[in-house]
């Protein structure tokens, strides 16, 4: 089970070791919902956080994937290719 940070509607932040697939949680009344990006840390000293660069491919590789033709960008075709590195 990993660790995820939970944060509350007021800012306040937890961390807790659970499931992969909660997506919320509840401690003392509140509700904690889990932040969308992990948090990223090296365990070996080998394993670097993504950079901007992946995160965005990845981004719109999933947003390609979910909505196909439908998906439309609000970037222009020359900032995507250069991101892309094309």
């Amino acid at each position: 089970m990993p660790i995820y940070t939970f944060k509350s509607r007021d800012g306040e932040t937890l961390e807790e070791l659970v499931p992969s697939n909660t997506r919320q949680i509840e401690r003392e009344g509140k509700l904690y919902l889990r932040n969308e990006l992990p948090e990223a840390f090296a365990v070996t000293g080998q394993v670097r956080q993504k950079s901007f660069k992946d995160n965005m491919r990845s981004g719109y590789y999933k947003a390609e994937c979910s909505e196909g033709a439908r998906f439309r960008s609000d970037y222009s075709k020359s900032k995507i290719k250069k991101v892309w590195g094309l």
